[in-house]
Formats: C-alpha cells, sequence, structure tokens
C-alpha cells in the first residue's frame, strides 16, 4: 500500500491467494486491518498460487500473451571503502538489471579495493543488513586518484549479483572475490522498511557528516601531496645554490658566458618557486583586503 500510495481506506475488495488463508486467525487479522472492505472468494486460494507460478514460467520462456516482471523485494547498496552508500538496486526495481560505476584509489600504489554489500532501506551501513563483501584485486600500482576502475553489477532474472570488474585506462579484467553471508526475512525486510521511514532526517544528517568527512580527507592528501612537492623544489634550489657557490670557488678561470650560464641553471631552479610564493602572497592580501572591506 505504501508503494503504491494507497491507504487501507481504498482498498474495495481483498483477494485471498495462497493456503495461510484458510487459517481463521490469518482471516481474522485481514478482517482487522481492512475494516469495510469486502473479501473475495470467488477463486480458490491454492489454484491462484498455482497460477501465478505458471504465469511466471510462461514468462521466463518467452510467451507474450502476458507480461509478467521481477521486481526486487527490497533495495541492495554497496559501501565503498570511504564508508559511503550507493543503491545498486531499488526497491520494487524491475530485474534483470545492470549498473555500472567507476571508482578510483584513495592512497598511493593501492592494488585492490574492498566494498560490502548491504540490504534494507537506511542510508547508512549501521542501519543495514550485511549480505557480502568482496574485493577487487591485481589494480596496477599508480599514484592515488588515477586508476579508473569499472566496477558492473548484473542482476539477473532468479535475482542473483554478478559483479565484474576492468581497469578502464588499461582495458584489463580484474579479478573479483565474493564472499556472502546471511539473507533477510520477509519480516525484516517489513521492519526495516518502518524503520527507515522514521530514521530518514537522521540518515541525511549522516550523509552529510560523511561527505563533509571525505571532503576533508581529499583536501588534506592535496595538500600533502603539495607541501611535499614544494620541499622537494625548496631542496632541489638550494642544492643548486650550493653547487654554484662551490663552482664559483673552484673554477678561477671561468668566463663571462660561464657565469651567465650558470646563472640560468640556478634560475630555472629558483624561479618557479619564487614564483609560486609571490603568487600566494599577492592572494593572501586580496583575502585580507576582501575582509577590511566586508
Amino acid at each position: 500500500l505504501i508503494d503504491a500510495r494507497l491507504d487501507k481506506a481504498d482498498v474495495d475488495e481483498v483477494l485471498l491467494v495462497g493456503g495461510s488463508t484458510h487459517i481463521l486467525r490469518v482471516q481474522h487479522l485481514l478482517q482487522d486491518i481492512f475494516s469495510g472492505s469486502k473479501f473475495g472468494r470467488s477463486i480458490n486460494p491454492d489454484e491462484a498460487a498455482a497460477c501465478g507460478a505458471a504465469l511466471l514460467a510462461s514468462s521466463m520462456i518467452g510467451k507474450q500473451s502476458l507480461v509478467m516482471q521481477e521486481v526486487a523485494p527490497f533495495s541492495v547498496k554497496l559501501a565503498a571503502p570511504n564508508g559511503v552508500l550507493t543503491t545498486l538496486i531499488e526497491r520494487n526495481m524491475i530485474i534483470p538489471s545492470k549498473k555500472t560505476l567507476v571508482y578510483t584509489t584513495s592512497i598511493d600504489n593501492q592494488q585492490s579495493m574492498a566494498f560490502w554489500m548491504y540490504e534494507g532501506e537506511q542510508s547508512v551501513t549501521n542501519e543495514e543488513n550485511l549480505v557480502g563483501k568482496f574485493s577487487v584485486l591485481g589494480i596496477p600500482p599508480s599514484p592515488r586518484q588515477i586508476p579508473q576502475i569499472e566496477v558492473t553489477f548484473a542482476t539477473d532474472r532468479n535475482g542473483i549479483l554478478n559483479v565484474s570488474a576492468v581497469d578502464v585506462l588499461s582495458g584489463q579484467q580484474m579479478k573479483v572475490y565474493a564472499w556472502y553471508t546471511a539473507r533477510l526475512s520477509e519480516g525484516q525486510i517489513e521492519q526495516m522498511m518502518n524503520e527507515a521511514e522514521e530514521l530518514k532526517l537522521e540518515n541525511t544528517k549522516q550523509r552529510s557528516k560523511m561527505a563533509a568527512r571525505e571532503e576533508l580527507k581529499s583536501y588534506i592528501f592535496t595538500m600533502q601531496s603539495k607541501l611535499e612537492d614544494e620541499l622537494r623544489q625548496r631542496s632541489r634550489a638550494l642544492e643548486m645554490c650550493e653547487t654554484a657557490l662551490k663552482w664559483m670557488d673552484l673554477v678561477q678561470e671561468a668566463t663571462e658566458k660561464d657565469y651567465e650560464h650558470m646563472r640560468t641553471k640556478v634560475e630555472s631552479v629558483c624561479s618557479p618557486i619564487m614564483a609560486a610564493k609571490q603568487h600566494s602572497s599577492q592572494a593572501q592580501r586580496s583575502r585580507m583586503t576582501k575582509g577590511q572591506n566586508e
């Protein structure tokens, strides 16, 4: 009813299907829930279940007289190493289906990635049911965020999920190893759906917090890389200056062209550092002026 955006009062007739509807307690529960609705007894509950299975089989072998489509009973989500959940299969999505996502590495020379699969209707991992995990192996060593790993998730008609991965840059197929745990029961699925509605606002805050965490982490990695490059450049510049001074002491017969050539070599190393420093100072003064004007 929730998925159809209907209320109990919108139900005109309830059809009883399946052997369990013969149980009086089940019938009484339905009458309490759908009070005022008419219970249709024009069909045999046992025959209806068999007819449903036959219609599904007919659809699966390609009969076109009736179109039936399988849908996912719950959402299946993927948690990347950073903890962020991505929905692979939406609840009530038609299957078979396929989804492709692209991931990259978070550290230099990373050669594997681990992912966790969850099912449920929440948006944070500690509220979901872990159904399995898989690892992508054989990533070529390279600096962080350079590899582009394309991971494809294909769900077949039986709801079985197949995972494949390929390196976009080289076209090399990655090895994928998976481990699976228990699945949810129907009662657990319904309970998690109800809890998802109640915790929707809290989940939104949790997603925002995780996004802010990832932005901070990315900024720190970027600054570390820049500072390390700057230190290497400064070290090289100091070494070049020391080399030039020693050369001047040792080579007393140097000509004017020799001195000019050595200066060019020193400038080629030092100028980029000084230009970057000047640009940084100008940017800082601009920010201070803007702050004073405001």
